[in-house]
């Protein structure tokens, strides 16, 4: 660490983009930003002479997206992925663009914690060495009622939907059970995120979606159809469990709808002013 300086992660960050796209090269310096960082904890001295590199090395930011899918492009995507004998794929989809969950909150995710850490996690799903949190299960469900604590907060914020006004999402439901509700057909167990990211590309590719438009999307198309139909921001906000507007109007992709509507409601105004 002693012996880099910021025009070597500009380099690294070029290199990157090359390889691995603007959202790869990003998480790429935000992995080595939490390396350095957990040096700076242990107070070692290169550690954090590179932090205060870091900080003063900037990036430009991420283009934010603007590509969604729609509610028809959701149907058909469910249609393909029954035909494909993975109805796990239309149930996690449908999760997605009909709560506004995250993938990770839906999927969940394996990782390979210490024995530690292990020995703490009383009756996981385990395979081997690796343990799956953060999916949803059984008893986040009781009634009709979904109660979901999310991983970008570390579950202090929860999810909170009344099942009973998504049929679609009912549609897909299997009968209840335990243990997780998205399982792999294949293994029997949660998908694996780079499987579950394979598998979702050649259902959407099969249901005509572009490649363009990835699973996390879903989020945003959630996000875009509430604001098209006219839902209230603060309700929008807490529906996708953000703590900030800014952060819950990044989601929002359906501006030519919503800024119509700002049109019609400034036209009618004027027409009924008097003297108009």
């Amino acid at each position: 660490m002693a012996d880099i300086i910021g025009r070597d992660v500009r380099r690294w960050h070029r290199a990157w983009t090359d390889d691995l796209g603007e959202r790869g090269a990003y998480a790429c310096i935000q992995t080595l930003r939490r390396v350095v960082n957990y040096g700076c904890e242990l107070r070692d001295r290169d550690a954090i002479e590179l932090a205060t590199v870091l900080t003063k090395t900037t990036f430009r930011q991420l283009r934010a997206r603007k590509l969604r899918p729609s509610h028809e492009m959701i149907v058909a995507l469910r249609a393909a992925a029954h035909d494909a004998g993975r109805p796990s794929i239309a149930l996690a989809v449908t999760l997605q663009f009909e709560l506004g969950l995250r993938q990770k909150d839906v999927i969940g995710e394996w990782d390979r914690p210490d024995a530690e850490a292990r020995a703490r996690i009383a009756g996981a799903i385990t395979d081997g060495a690796w343990v799956w949190d953060w999916g949803l299960v059984w008893n986040h469900i009781e009634g009709t009622i979904l109660r979901k604590p999310t991983s970008k907060s570390n579950g202090n914020e929860v999810a909170e939907h009344d099942l009973s006004h998504y049929p679609e999402l009912l549609g897909e439901l299997p009968p209840r059970g335990v243990g997780p509700l998205v399982i792999d057909e294949r293994s029997g167990l949660p998908w694996r995120r780079s499987h579950f990211s394979r598998t979702f590309r050649e259902i959407a590719r099969a249901s005509g979606w572009p490649d363009g438009i990835w699973n996390m999307d879903s989020r945003a198309g959630a996000v875009s159809e509430a604001f098209q139909a006219g839902a209230a921001p603060a309700d929008v906000m807490r529906t996708a469990t953000h703590t900030q507007m800014s952060t819950t109007m990044l989601y929002n992709r359906g501006s030519v709808v919503q800024s119509g509507r700002v049109a019609e409601l400034r036209t009618a105004r004027r027409k009924a002013k008097p003297g108009s």
